[in-house]
This record gives C-alpha cells, structure tokens and sequence, in this order.
C-alpha cells in the first residue's frame, strides 16, 4: 500500500476533527485512506469493528479494503476504503443541479444502506446485527460513479443486540444522548427524551430523521422540483434557519419547543413528478416527532397532492383535521383500555 509519504504531497481529500482522507494506491488501484489522529484511536476501532461484522458488504455501504494499526502516518490508526471519486454527497450536491431521475437514485440508495444497516440478516450460519449509524449526514455518505449512495463513517455506529434482548441496554444511555452530528441529531435526542426502555428501536428511528433530512438536501438540488426557476445553491438541512453553525440550544428552540422542519417549497407540491404516494412516503419517515412536516393518518390522502386547486385544498384540510381528531380520540381510547387491561 502506497500513500505518497507520510510528509510528501498528498491528495487530501477530506479533512476533520478524528480524521483526514487522502488518495493512495493498494496493489495499483487507486483508494481512499482514512488515518485517525491519536485521540481517535476508539473511534478508529469502532469503525474496524463495524465494517467486520459478518455480512456486511452491500453497495450502498463504504467497502473496507484493509486495515494498519498506529504508525508514523497515523497514530490511531488506518483504514483502507474504496474510492468514491465524486465525493461527500455534501460536495456532490454543492456542485451539481440534479434531474428527477438522478434525485430519486441518490435517495432511493440512501435509504436502501441505511435500511440494511438496519436489518438482522441470518445466512449460512453467519449472523450480522442491526446496526445504528448515529452520525448519519451528507459529509458521511459518498457518492458513488454511477450516482447512487454509499453510508461510510462508523465511528460512533453501534451493533445492537438481537431483538430478543433489545430491552437490556439502559447501560448505553450517556453515549446515546450525545452522539452525532448536532444539525441531524433528532429532536427526542436533542431533549435527551429518547426512550431508553426500547433504545434500538429510538436509534434506529433517529437515523430514520437524519435520513428525511438528508432527502430534503438531494431534493432541493433537483431541477424538476423548481420548474422554471433557477435551482437554489445547496444547503445543509436547517441552514436556511439557523446559519453554518447552530448551536445545540438554537436547534433544540427550532426542532424541539417550535417543531420546525425544514422549509418544503410550494414548488414542490406542485411538480408533475412528485405523486401522492410518493409524498406519503416522505412525510412518514419518522413518525414520533421528526417528521419533515404532519405526516397524514392512515386513509386520508396527503395534503395538497399535486393539481389540486386552492378551493380543493381547504376542503381537503379541514377532512385531514377532523381525520386526526377522530384519530386521536381513538387512540386515546385504545391506550386507555390496554391501560385496563394490564391491571
């Protein structure tokens, strides 16, 4: 394995607080390598442990090629990683305008890695675990040649235990309120509201919100979503809100106490592209409270589906408020009497 020299020229391809990533060469193919400042020596570890785990291997998710422990180039440690030459999807979405077809196949992989990383798999006397991401965003999937998505970045990812014994872990709740990306971090993490009686389950739900907002990010890129218009420059999720760098306190007043998702443009509601379906699908990612706007109750059609006029939409409204109310009372009802029924 190449890398240049560990004090020569290198191609730096991302730099960070834990890590930097540069270009190099293994068995003459070029590679990313990932090296680890020594105080992210566990970090490093983590992210090994992960891409180890048995069945691991999907093409929505960052390949491991080999690993070098502590030496002169990086005291905590190596990875050696496929090369995604176009990047971050961070960077890919800064410096492209996408189409329809291009959008859906970014989020489409996206969500197809993360519902892998997700799953139990059992074959051939091989078991991988449900795995939580926990610092899901775009500076952490990379964008492969044929537009389509890869998740890398492990180092806070954990491995659940089986769902058998998902009640067990209370022990892990320091570390699950304070992990990630503070921009995507879901609201009930933000409050440290997470419910620890079923945490994998919580884990894999704030992924599931990380994930909505990463595919406000590719939509908002996409060219068929503002018709006739220029496309708006690329930005993070909340960044039209709160600036580059909001703080854990602007977040928690925006996401939290003000329940405030990122902004869905009318355009988008009115594009020929985007069915109803399609718009159910995306309003219920995160049903506890990190959806990117009221997701429908089951047999009401979403709000505003495209075509419909402004007399059309009141009506539909008013049918979605009593809908939710009926809903409510309901559920209400329904909690009340399994209260009952468990004493």
């Amino acid at each position: 394995m190449s890398t240049h020299g560990c004090r020569g020229r290198r191609q730096v391809l991302q730099a960070g607080r834990f890590s930097a990533v540069w270009r190099g060469t293994l068995q003459q193919r070029p590679v990313a390598i990932k090296a680890f400042v020594a105080g992210a020596a566990g970090r490093f570890a983590a992210e090994r442990a992960v891409h180890g785990l048995p069945l691991m291997e999907h093409e929505n998710v960052a390949r491991l090629l080999g690993t070098r422990g502590a030496g002169p180039c990086a005291r905590g440690g190596l990875l050696v990683l496929q090369l995604y030459p176009a990047g971050s999807l961070r960077h890919f979405l800064g410096q492209h305008v996408g189409t329809w077809a291009g959008s859906v196949r970014l989020a489409l992989s996206l969500a197809r890695g993360l519902a892998f990383l997700h799953q139990e798999l059992w074959r051939d006397g091989l078991y991988k675990p449900s795995v939580v991401h926990r610092d899901l965003s775009s500076q952490n999937v990379l964008v492969r040649e044929d537009g389509t998505c890869a998740i890398g970045d492990f180092g806070l990812a954990l491995a659940l235990p089986p769902r058998t014994q998902a009640g067990t872990g209370a022990r892990h709740a320091v570390p699950i309120r304070k992990a990630g990306t503070q921009r995507y971090l879901a609201p009930e993490i933000l409050d440290e509201s997470l419910d620890l009686r079923a945490w994998g389950r919580a884990l894999r739900q704030a992924d599931v919100y990380a994930l909505a907002l990463l595919l406000w990010e590719i939509l908002s890129r996409c060219q068929a979503l503002s018709p006739g218009a220029p496309v708006p420059a690329f930005r993070l999720a909340y960044e039209a809100e709160l600036g580059a760098s909001p703080t854990g306190a602007e977040l928690r007043r925006l996401a939290v106490e003000e329940r405030r998702r990122p902004l869905i443009p009318p355009a988008w509601h009115r594009a020929p592209q985007v069915s109803p379906v399609s718009t159910h699908g995306a309003r219920s990612c995160h049903p506890p409270c990190g959806t990117l706007v009221q997701p429908p109750h089951p047999g009401v059609p979403p709000p505003y589906p495209p075509g419909l006029d402004k007399k059309a939409a009141k009506k539909l409204k008013k049918r979605m408020k009593k809908a939710q109310k009926q809903h409510r009372r309901s559920s209400s009802s329904s909690s009340s009497s399994s209260s009952s029924d468990s004493d």
